[in-house]
């Protein structure tokens, strides 16, 4: 964070034209809101944005969860919101003018060396420069030490219910889940083989969280129905407007990720439905209520949204245009949305809440 406000800071008082930022109009056009919403899904500024789910994932950990799970979540969105807002004004007012004569799409630097340090480089900081790529090499690691935790209690969590083999289970004298970290770095390694680049490597991440952050709504507004009187540490206001919302927009950013990222994710999440028959037929799942019924809307929401971006104008067919595919979205998602909600698992308040109760346990 601190090389991040040290780069806002230099790159406003060494160089900063006001004029820049006339010319942004002409990209406003629909050529240019569509690479603008390309470049938001898959140029890394959503995944930037996604390191909030952490704190949702180890919210279990918290010790007062009215106060920390609130500020984790709104905090992190804000924080990251603050500084990129920041990084653009600088980069954008750094600029010479005259390197904006042929417009933003001829904007390049010297060697491919990347926007801020390609800035860098031709106002003359050499120190900021040096900076960045250290900063570059060094950052990455506390974002892969923190994925790394969640990720291998997510694994570990998995085995505990039965949907995975139990050696995930795993602890060491340290109470880490070891075969988990070990199987998730695995994986890691061999998914540079469909996805070997890093924008490759973001769409498809962006795509896989925001269909899972879409879970959310649903389940939010599930819960809502079946315990309306439940004691609750924290109460969403306008909850139903704003999970139809929060769905909606979720399938916006996976749709703008692009056909060839979403046909690889439905790849994937075909491999995920093998485990899960897999542990059907192991019978490890005996007992549990898997309430199947209840997820048959699943089926037409990917398969609907698959289908979309086949025909959309984000690497698809463009037999849907950009802009009609906003609306088509907006409908499809009002209409899962509530296939979903109606066709929810019904359960008594006492038998749900003792659910609940053990599985926060």
């Amino acid at each position: 964070m601190s090389v991040i406000i040290l780069t806002i800071v230099i790159l406003i008082k060494v160089s900063f034209h006001p004029t820049n930022f006339l010319g942004l109009k002409n990209s406003m056009t629909l050529t240019g809101w569509q690479a603008i919403l390309t470049a938001v899904a898959t140029g890394g500024v959503a995944f930037a944005f996604t390191g909030f789910k952490h704190g949702v994932e180890l919210a279990g950990e918290a010790k007062n969860i009215a106060l920390g799970v609130p500020l984790a979540i709104v905090g992190s969105v804000l924080c990251c919101l603050v500084l990129y807002i920041g990084l653009q004004i600088a980069f954008i007012g750094a600029l010479h003018p005259s390197e904006l004569n042929q417009g933003w799409q001829h904007l390049s630097f010297v060697g491919d060396a990347g926007p801020f340090a390609g800035l860098a480089a031709g106002l003359g900081l050499v120190w900021l420069l040096k900076l960045l790529y250290i900063d570059a090499a060094v950052s990455p690691s506390g974002a892969g030490l923190i994925y790394m935790t969640s990720t291998s209690r997510i694994l570990y969590a998995m085995s505990q219910l039965g949907y995975m083999p139990t050696f995930f289970s795993y602890l060491n004298k340290q109470k880490l889940p070891v075969a988990a970290i070990f199987v998730n770095f695995t994986i890691g390694m061999f998914l540079f083989i469909p996805l070997p680049g890093w924008q490759d490597m973001v769409s498809f991440l962006v795509s896989g969280m925001v269909i899972s952050y879409a879970m959310g709504p649903i389940a939010l507004l599930c819960l809502r129905l079946e315990l309306p009187n439940q004691k609750r540490l924290f109460r969403l206001p306008a909850a139903n407007i704003l999970c139809l919302l929060a769905f909606y927009f979720c399938n916006l950013m996976c749709y703008w990720t692009g056909w060839q990222t979403l046909y690889k994710l439905a790849m994937a999440i075909l491999i995920g439905l093998v485990f899960f028959i897999l542990a059907c037929f192991r019978k490890k799942l005996a007992g549990t209520p898997l309430g199947l019924k209840s997820t048959i809307w699943i089926i037409p929401y990917l398969g609907g949204l698959i289908l979309i971006s086949y025909l959309g104008a984000f690497g698809g067919k463009h037999i849907i245009p950009f802009g009609w595919d906003f609306l088509v979205i907006a409908l499809f998602s009002a209409v899962i949305l509530c296939l979903a909600v109606k066709s929810r698992a019904v359960v008594s308040a006492e038998k749900l809440t003792s659910r609940l109760v053990i599985e926060a346990a």
